[in-house]
Protein backbone atom coordinates (compact mmCIF):
# COMPACT_ATOMS: atom_id res chain seq x y z
CA UNK A 1 0.00 0.00 0.00
CA UNK A 2 1.11 3.53 -0.65
CA UNK A 3 2.57 5.50 2.21
CA UNK A 4 0.12 8.34 1.51
CA UNK A 5 -3.41 8.60 2.85
CA UNK A 6 -5.09 10.20 -0.13
CA UNK A 7 -8.14 12.43 -0.30
CA UNK A 8 -10.87 11.95 -2.87
CA UNK A 9 -10.33 13.65 -6.20
CA UNK A 10 -9.01 13.56 -9.75
CA UNK A 11 -5.50 12.40 -10.61
CA UNK A 12 -3.12 12.21 -13.54
CA UNK A 13 -1.59 9.05 -15.02
CA UNK A 14 0.38 7.38 -12.18
CA UNK A 15 3.07 6.09 -14.57
CA UNK A 16 3.88 9.16 -16.65
CA UNK A 17 1.98 12.06 -15.06
CA UNK A 18 0.09 12.95 -18.22
CA UNK A 19 -3.30 14.65 -18.04
CA UNK A 20 -4.14 13.41 -21.53
CA UNK A 21 -6.54 10.48 -21.30
CA UNK A 22 -9.77 9.08 -22.68
CA UNK A 23 -12.45 7.10 -20.86
CA UNK A 24 -12.52 3.49 -22.08
CA UNK A 25 -15.10 2.09 -19.63
CA UNK A 26 -17.93 4.07 -18.07
CA UNK A 27 -19.68 2.36 -15.17
CA UNK A 28 -22.46 3.75 -12.98
CA UNK A 29 -21.27 5.52 -9.83
CA UNK A 30 -21.31 3.17 -6.83
CA UNK A 31 -20.54 3.21 -3.12
CA UNK A 32 -17.33 1.54 -1.99
CA UNK A 33 -17.89 -2.09 -2.89
CA UNK A 34 -16.73 -3.70 0.38
CA UNK A 35 -18.60 -1.37 2.76
CA UNK A 36 -21.08 -3.96 3.98
CA UNK A 37 -22.69 -2.05 6.83
CA UNK A 38 -24.11 -3.13 10.17
CA UNK A 39 -27.48 -1.49 9.49
CA UNK A 40 -29.69 -1.06 6.45
CA UNK A 41 -29.88 2.68 7.04
CA UNK A 42 -26.09 3.05 7.08
CA UNK A 43 -25.78 0.98 3.90
CA UNK A 44 -28.31 3.12 2.07
CA UNK A 45 -26.67 6.38 3.17
CA UNK A 46 -23.20 5.57 1.84
CA UNK A 47 -21.96 8.13 -0.70
CA UNK A 48 -21.53 7.05 -4.29
CA UNK A 49 -18.44 7.84 -6.35
CA UNK A 50 -17.57 7.90 -10.06
CA UNK A 51 -16.30 4.58 -11.42
CA UNK A 52 -14.78 5.12 -14.86
CA UNK A 53 -11.60 3.68 -16.38
CA UNK A 54 -9.29 6.02 -18.30
CA UNK A 55 -6.49 5.17 -20.70
CA UNK A 56 -3.47 7.47 -20.77
CA UNK A 57 -2.99 9.08 -24.17
CA UNK A 58 0.79 9.13 -23.69
CA UNK A 59 1.84 5.76 -22.22
CA UNK A 60 -1.37 3.73 -22.61
CA UNK A 61 -1.75 2.79 -18.92
CA UNK A 62 -5.34 2.25 -17.74
CA UNK A 63 -6.39 3.59 -14.35
CA UNK A 64 -9.19 5.18 -12.35
CA UNK A 65 -8.99 8.95 -12.87
CA UNK A 66 -11.03 9.53 -9.71
CA UNK A 67 -9.73 8.31 -6.33
CA UNK A 68 -11.74 7.86 -3.17
CA UNK A 69 -10.16 8.51 0.23
CA UNK A 70 -7.74 5.74 1.18
CA UNK A 71 -8.87 5.34 4.78
CA UNK A 72 -12.52 5.07 3.73
CA UNK A 73 -11.61 1.71 2.23
CA UNK A 74 -8.98 0.24 4.49
CA UNK A 75 -10.22 1.23 7.91
CA UNK A 76 -13.36 -0.82 7.15
CA UNK A 77 -11.84 -3.56 4.98
CA UNK A 78 -13.61 -6.94 5.31
CA UNK A 79 -11.93 -9.03 2.58
CA UNK A 80 -9.80 -11.89 3.84
CA UNK A 81 -7.77 -14.38 1.80
CA UNK A 82 -8.83 -17.34 3.91
CA UNK A 83 -12.46 -17.08 2.76
CA UNK A 84 -11.68 -16.42 -0.92
CA UNK A 85 -12.44 -19.74 -2.67
CA UNK A 86 -9.30 -21.44 -3.98
CA UNK A 87 -6.94 -18.57 -3.18
CA UNK A 88 -5.05 -20.09 -0.19
CA UNK A 89 -4.36 -23.29 -2.15
CA UNK A 90 -3.18 -21.28 -5.15
CA UNK A 91 -0.89 -19.23 -2.92
CA UNK A 92 0.66 -22.45 -1.58
CA UNK A 93 1.45 -23.63 -5.13
CA UNK A 94 2.95 -20.30 -6.18
CA UNK A 95 5.08 -20.11 -3.03
CA UNK A 96 6.37 -23.63 -3.69
CA UNK A 97 7.44 -22.52 -7.17
CA UNK A 98 9.16 -19.37 -5.86
CA UNK A 99 10.93 -21.29 -3.10
CA UNK A 100 12.32 -23.80 -5.59
CA UNK A 101 13.52 -21.22 -8.13
CA UNK A 102 14.81 -18.61 -5.65
CA UNK A 103 16.49 -20.87 -3.10
CA UNK A 104 14.18 -19.74 -0.31
CA UNK A 105 14.69 -21.48 2.99
CA UNK A 106 15.62 -21.32 6.66
CA UNK A 107 16.20 -17.78 7.89
CA UNK A 108 15.34 -15.91 4.67
CA UNK A 109 13.30 -12.77 5.26
CA UNK A 110 10.06 -12.48 3.28
CA UNK A 111 8.11 -9.21 3.45
CA UNK A 112 4.54 -9.17 2.15
CA UNK A 113 2.98 -5.79 1.41
CA UNK A 114 -0.77 -5.88 1.80
CA UNK A 115 -0.40 -9.07 3.82
CA UNK A 116 -4.11 -9.29 4.68
CA UNK A 117 -4.70 -12.23 7.04
CA UNK A 118 -1.19 -13.66 6.57
CA UNK A 119 -2.19 -16.63 4.37
CA UNK A 120 0.66 -16.01 1.91
CA UNK A 121 3.28 -15.58 4.63
CA UNK A 122 2.19 -18.77 6.36
CA UNK A 123 3.32 -20.67 3.25
CA UNK A 124 6.82 -19.24 3.69
CA UNK A 125 6.92 -19.64 7.45
CA UNK A 126 6.44 -23.42 7.24
CA UNK A 127 9.65 -23.42 5.16
CA UNK A 128 11.56 -21.83 8.01
CA UNK A 129 11.50 -18.28 6.66
CA UNK A 130 11.46 -15.15 8.78
CA UNK A 131 8.22 -13.40 7.74
CA UNK A 132 6.94 -9.83 8.07
CA UNK A 133 3.61 -8.43 6.90
CA UNK A 134 2.65 -4.83 6.11
CA UNK A 135 -1.11 -4.33 6.32
CA UNK A 136 -3.06 -1.10 6.97
CA UNK A 137 -6.52 -2.66 7.45
CA UNK A 138 -7.17 -3.35 11.17
CA UNK A 139 -9.35 -6.46 10.83
CA UNK A 140 -7.08 -8.63 8.61
CA UNK A 141 -3.96 -7.31 10.40
CA UNK A 142 -5.43 -8.57 13.68
CA UNK A 143 -6.06 -11.99 12.14
CA UNK A 144 -2.47 -12.19 10.84
CA UNK A 145 -1.13 -11.17 14.25
CA UNK A 146 -3.23 -13.90 15.89
CA UNK A 147 -1.29 -16.38 13.74
CA UNK A 148 1.90 -15.05 15.37
CA UNK A 149 2.96 -13.25 12.20
CA UNK A 150 4.77 -9.97 12.81
CA UNK A 151 2.76 -7.15 11.21
CA UNK A 152 3.47 -3.48 10.54
CA UNK A 153 -0.08 -2.12 10.68
CA UNK A 154 0.40 0.80 8.34
CA UNK A 155 0.56 1.76 4.68
CA UNK A 156 3.87 0.71 3.21
CA UNK A 157 6.86 3.01 3.04
CA UNK A 158 10.54 2.38 3.66
CA UNK A 159 10.21 4.56 6.76
CA UNK A 160 7.16 2.72 8.17
CA UNK A 161 9.02 -0.60 7.92
CA UNK A 162 12.30 0.73 9.32
CA UNK A 163 10.68 2.61 12.19
CA UNK A 164 8.70 -0.47 13.24
CA UNK A 165 11.92 -2.06 14.48
CA UNK A 166 10.86 -5.34 12.79
CA UNK A 167 13.22 -5.18 9.80
CA UNK A 168 15.79 -7.72 10.93
CA UNK A 169 17.80 -8.14 7.70
CA UNK A 170 17.84 -7.48 3.97
CA UNK A 171 14.76 -9.15 2.48
CA UNK A 172 15.15 -12.16 0.22
CA UNK A 173 11.63 -11.68 -1.18
CA UNK A 174 9.29 -8.67 -1.13
CA UNK A 175 5.86 -9.66 -2.37
CA UNK A 176 2.61 -7.94 -3.35
CA UNK A 177 -0.31 -10.25 -4.07
CA UNK A 178 -3.40 -8.66 -5.62
CA UNK A 179 -2.23 -5.40 -4.08
CA UNK A 180 -0.45 -3.71 -6.98
CA UNK A 181 -3.79 -2.65 -8.50
CA UNK A 182 -4.67 -0.97 -5.18
CA UNK A 183 -1.58 1.26 -5.02
CA UNK A 184 -2.19 4.86 -6.13
CA UNK A 185 1.52 5.48 -6.79
CA UNK A 186 3.23 2.19 -7.75
CA UNK A 187 6.49 3.94 -8.64
CA UNK A 188 6.75 5.47 -5.16
CA UNK A 189 6.06 2.07 -3.58
CA UNK A 190 8.70 0.29 -5.65
CA UNK A 191 11.27 2.99 -4.88
CA UNK A 192 10.50 2.44 -1.20
CA UNK A 193 11.05 -1.29 -1.64
CA UNK A 194 14.37 -0.56 -3.34
CA UNK A 195 15.45 1.45 -0.28
CA UNK A 196 15.18 -1.55 2.04
CA UNK A 197 16.38 -4.17 -0.47
CA UNK A 198 19.66 -5.44 -1.88
CA UNK A 199 20.65 -6.15 -5.46
CA UNK A 200 19.55 -9.79 -5.14
CA UNK A 201 16.19 -9.09 -3.48
CA UNK A 202 13.33 -10.44 -5.57
CA UNK A 203 10.22 -8.24 -5.86
CA UNK A 204 7.29 -10.56 -6.59
CA UNK A 205 4.07 -9.04 -7.98
CA UNK A 206 0.93 -11.10 -8.53
CA UNK A 207 -1.85 -8.98 -10.02
CA UNK A 208 -4.83 -9.07 -12.34
CA UNK A 209 -3.92 -9.01 -16.04
CA UNK A 210 -6.69 -6.99 -17.60
CA UNK A 211 -6.35 -8.12 -21.25
CA UNK A 212 -7.02 -11.69 -20.10
CA UNK A 213 -9.70 -10.68 -17.60
CA UNK A 214 -11.66 -8.66 -20.13
CA UNK A 215 -11.45 -11.54 -22.60
CA UNK A 216 -13.59 -13.62 -20.22
CA UNK A 217 -15.82 -10.68 -19.28
CA UNK A 218 -14.37 -9.86 -15.87
CA UNK A 219 -15.03 -6.13 -16.02
CA UNK A 220 -16.18 -6.30 -12.38
CA UNK A 221 -12.52 -6.43 -11.34
CA UNK A 222 -13.01 -2.67 -11.68
CA UNK A 223 -13.93 -1.10 -8.36
CA UNK A 224 -12.74 1.85 -6.30
CA UNK A 225 -9.91 0.04 -4.51
CA UNK A 226 -8.50 -1.18 -7.84
CA UNK A 227 -7.01 2.06 -9.08
CA UNK A 228 -4.70 0.64 -11.80
CA UNK A 229 -4.99 -2.06 -14.51
CA UNK A 230 -1.70 -3.48 -15.69
CA UNK A 231 -0.24 -4.91 -18.88
CA UNK A 232 3.20 -6.24 -19.80
CA UNK A 233 3.89 -2.90 -21.46
CA UNK A 234 3.13 -1.13 -18.17
CA UNK A 235 5.61 -3.33 -16.34
CA UNK A 236 8.32 -2.56 -18.89
CA UNK A 237 7.84 1.15 -18.24
CA UNK A 238 7.75 0.66 -14.47
CA UNK A 239 10.92 -1.46 -14.42
CA UNK A 240 12.82 1.02 -16.59
CA UNK A 241 11.80 3.98 -14.45
CA UNK A 242 12.97 2.44 -11.18
CA UNK A 243 16.06 0.66 -12.49
CA UNK A 244 14.72 -2.89 -12.21
CA UNK A 245 14.89 -5.86 -14.60
CA UNK A 246 11.99 -8.27 -15.05
CA UNK A 247 13.67 -11.61 -14.41
CA UNK A 248 10.62 -13.88 -14.35
CA UNK A 249 7.05 -13.77 -15.66
CA UNK A 250 4.14 -16.04 -16.34
CA UNK A 251 0.37 -15.90 -16.64
CA UNK A 252 -1.72 -17.68 -14.02
CA UNK A 253 -5.46 -18.43 -14.29
CA UNK A 254 -6.48 -16.85 -10.98
CA UNK A 255 -9.21 -14.18 -10.94
CA UNK A 256 -9.99 -14.66 -14.61
CA UNK A 257 -6.40 -14.06 -15.66
CA UNK A 258 -3.41 -12.79 -13.69
CA UNK A 259 0.25 -12.14 -14.24
CA UNK A 260 3.12 -13.06 -11.93
CA UNK A 261 6.12 -10.76 -12.38
CA UNK A 262 9.43 -10.88 -10.55
CA UNK A 263 11.80 -7.92 -10.65
CA UNK A 264 15.33 -7.31 -9.36
CA UNK A 265 17.70 -4.37 -9.49
CA UNK A 266 19.33 -3.93 -12.89
CA UNK A 267 22.98 -4.94 -12.69
CA UNK A 268 25.47 -5.95 -15.41
CA UNK A 269 24.67 -9.40 -16.76
CA UNK A 270 21.09 -9.52 -15.42
CA UNK A 271 18.79 -10.16 -18.38
CA UNK A 272 15.07 -9.74 -18.89
CA UNK A 273 12.99 -12.92 -18.86
CA UNK A 274 12.68 -14.35 -22.36
CA UNK A 275 9.14 -15.53 -21.58
CA UNK A 276 8.18 -12.01 -20.55
CA UNK A 277 9.56 -10.64 -23.83
CA UNK A 278 7.38 -13.16 -25.69
CA UNK A 279 4.31 -12.17 -23.64
CA UNK A 280 4.99 -8.54 -24.47
CA UNK A 281 5.03 -9.25 -28.21
CA UNK A 282 1.79 -11.22 -28.05
CA UNK A 283 0.13 -8.43 -26.09
CA UNK A 284 0.99 -5.93 -28.81
CA UNK A 285 -0.51 -8.21 -31.48
CA UNK A 286 -3.76 -8.71 -29.54
CA UNK A 287 -4.35 -5.08 -28.57
CA UNK A 288 -3.64 -3.05 -31.68
CA UNK A 289 -5.07 -0.40 -31.78
CA UNK A 290 -4.84 0.29 -28.04
CA UNK A 291 -7.95 -0.20 -25.96
CA UNK A 292 -9.69 -2.82 -28.09
CA UNK A 293 -10.26 -5.06 -25.02
CA UNK A 294 -12.21 -2.28 -23.31
CA UNK A 295 -14.26 -1.52 -26.44
CA UNK A 296 -15.29 -5.17 -26.71
CA UNK A 297 -16.19 -5.24 -23.02
CA UNK A 298 -18.44 -2.19 -23.32
CA UNK A 299 -20.43 -3.92 -26.06
CA UNK A 300 -20.57 -7.21 -24.16
CA UNK A 301 -21.77 -5.51 -20.99
CA UNK A 302 -24.52 -3.66 -22.83
CA UNK A 303 -25.95 -6.85 -24.36
CA UNK A 304 -25.69 -8.81 -21.09
CA UNK A 305 -27.41 -6.02 -19.18
CA UNK A 306 -30.41 -6.23 -21.53
CA UNK A 307 -30.63 -10.03 -21.15
CA UNK A 308 -30.42 -9.94 -17.35
CA UNK A 309 -32.98 -7.16 -16.97
CA UNK A 310 -35.44 -8.97 -19.23
CA UNK A 311 -34.97 -12.22 -17.27
CA UNK A 312 -35.53 -10.42 -13.98
CA UNK A 313 -38.67 -8.74 -15.29
CA UNK A 314 -40.08 -12.18 -16.20
CA UNK A 315 -39.12 -13.58 -12.81
CA UNK A 316 -41.00 -10.74 -11.12
CA UNK A 317 -44.04 -11.45 -13.28
CA UNK A 318 -43.95 -15.03 -11.96
CA UNK A 319 -43.89 -13.68 -8.41
CA UNK A 320 -40.38 -14.96 -7.67
CA UNK A 321 -38.30 -13.20 -5.04
CA UNK A 322 -34.90 -12.05 -6.31
CA UNK A 323 -31.79 -13.21 -4.48
CA UNK A 324 -28.17 -12.40 -5.27
CA UNK A 325 -25.43 -14.95 -4.61
CA UNK A 326 -22.10 -13.38 -3.64
CA UNK A 327 -21.16 -10.37 -1.49
CA UNK A 328 -17.90 -8.69 -2.43
CA UNK A 329 -16.29 -5.65 -4.05
CA UNK A 330 -16.94 -7.05 -7.52
CA UNK A 331 -20.56 -7.99 -6.89
CA UNK A 332 -21.32 -4.39 -5.94
CA UNK A 333 -19.85 -3.27 -9.27
CA UNK A 334 -21.89 -5.92 -11.08
CA UNK A 335 -25.20 -5.02 -9.41
CA UNK A 336 -24.92 -1.39 -10.45
CA UNK A 337 -23.49 -2.10 -13.90
CA UNK A 338 -26.42 -4.40 -14.73
CA UNK A 339 -28.87 -1.85 -13.32
CA UNK A 340 -30.41 -4.37 -10.89
CA UNK A 341 -29.22 -2.92 -7.58
CA UNK A 342 -32.80 -2.08 -6.58
CA UNK A 343 -34.24 -5.44 -7.68
CA UNK A 344 -32.36 -7.77 -5.34
CA UNK A 345 -34.22 -8.53 -2.09
CA UNK A 346 -31.31 -10.15 -0.27
CA UNK A 347 -27.85 -11.57 -0.89
CA UNK A 348 -26.47 -14.98 0.03
CA UNK A 349 -22.78 -15.43 0.87
CA UNK A 350 -20.72 -18.15 2.56
CA UNK A 351 -18.23 -15.71 4.14
CA UNK A 352 -19.17 -15.13 7.81
CA UNK A 353 -17.53 -11.68 7.67
CA UNK A 354 -20.29 -10.53 5.31
CA UNK A 355 -23.28 -12.27 6.91
CA UNK A 356 -25.70 -10.21 9.03
CA UNK A 357 -24.54 -7.07 7.24
CA UNK A 358 -26.18 -4.98 4.51
CA UNK A 359 -25.09 -4.46 0.93
CA UNK A 360 -23.47 -1.10 0.02
CA UNK A 361 -26.02 1.35 -1.35
CA UNK A 362 -28.86 -1.15 -1.73
CA UNK A 363 -29.26 -2.11 1.92
CA UNK A 364 -30.01 -5.72 0.93
CA UNK A 365 -29.33 -8.03 3.90
CA UNK A 366 -26.58 -10.64 3.56
CA UNK A 367 -27.41 -14.11 4.85
CA UNK A 368 -25.81 -17.57 4.88
CA UNK A 369 -26.56 -19.98 2.04
CA UNK A 370 -28.59 -22.16 4.44
CA UNK A 371 -31.30 -19.50 4.13
CA UNK A 372 -32.32 -20.99 0.78
CA UNK A 373 -33.05 -24.47 2.15
CA UNK A 374 -36.76 -25.22 2.24
CA UNK A 375 -37.79 -21.81 0.93
CA UNK A 376 -40.42 -21.25 -1.83
CA UNK A 377 -39.16 -21.03 -5.43
CA UNK A 378 -37.05 -17.93 -6.09
CA UNK A 379 -34.78 -16.42 -8.72
CA UNK A 380 -31.08 -16.45 -7.85
CA UNK A 381 -28.69 -14.16 -9.74
CA UNK A 382 -25.14 -15.50 -9.50
CA UNK A 383 -23.27 -12.28 -8.76
CA UNK A 384 -20.04 -14.11 -7.90
CA UNK A 385 -20.12 -15.64 -11.38
CA UNK A 386 -16.40 -16.48 -11.27
CA UNK A 387 -17.47 -19.26 -8.90
CA UNK A 388 -20.59 -20.08 -10.93
CA UNK A 389 -20.10 -23.85 -11.27
CA UNK A 390 -19.57 -24.31 -7.52
CA UNK A 391 -22.56 -22.09 -6.69
CA UNK A 392 -24.89 -23.88 -9.11
CA UNK A 393 -23.80 -27.28 -7.77
CA UNK A 394 -24.38 -26.09 -4.22
CA UNK A 395 -27.86 -24.91 -5.14
CA UNK A 396 -28.72 -28.28 -6.71
CA UNK A 397 -27.42 -30.18 -3.68
CA UNK A 398 -29.43 -27.99 -1.31
CA UNK A 399 -32.66 -28.76 -3.16
CA UNK A 400 -33.15 -25.15 -4.26
CA UNK A 401 -36.23 -24.62 -6.44
CA UNK A 402 -36.57 -21.83 -8.99
CA UNK A 403 -34.43 -20.03 -11.56
CA UNK A 404 -30.69 -19.43 -11.59
CA UNK A 405 -29.39 -16.56 -13.74
CA UNK A 406 -25.66 -16.45 -14.47
CA UNK A 407 -24.68 -13.24 -16.32
CA UNK A 408 -21.05 -14.06 -17.23
CA UNK A 409 -18.96 -15.43 -18.86
CA UNK A 410 -22.00 -16.51 -20.92
CA UNK A 411 -25.54 -15.48 -19.99
CA UNK A 412 -27.55 -18.54 -18.94
CA UNK A 413 -30.84 -19.32 -17.19
CA UNK A 414 -31.36 -22.66 -15.47
CA UNK A 415 -34.60 -24.03 -14.02
CA UNK A 416 -34.23 -25.97 -10.79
Amino acid sequence: MSSHVLSAGQRTCPLCGSTNHRLVLRLPPTPLGDRFSESEADARELPIWPLDVAQCGECGHCYLPFLTETDDSYLHYLFDTEHSPGLPAAFAEIVADIALRRDVGEGCLVIDIGANDGSWLECFRIRGCDVLGVEPAPKPAKVATSKEIRVVQDYFSANSVRSSGLLSQEPHIVSMNYVFANIPDPLETLRGIAEISGENTVVSVLTGYHPAQLEVGMFDYVYHEHVGYFTCRDFVRIANLIGFTITYAREVPLKGGSIHIEMQRSIPGREQSHLFSTMLKREAWLDDPLGVHWLKMNSRLESTRALVREAIMRAKQKGLSLIGYGASHSTTTLLYALGIENDINLIVDDNPNKQNRFSPGTGAPVVASEYLVGKPPACVVVLAWQHGPQIRNSLRESGFMGQVITPFPTFTIEEH
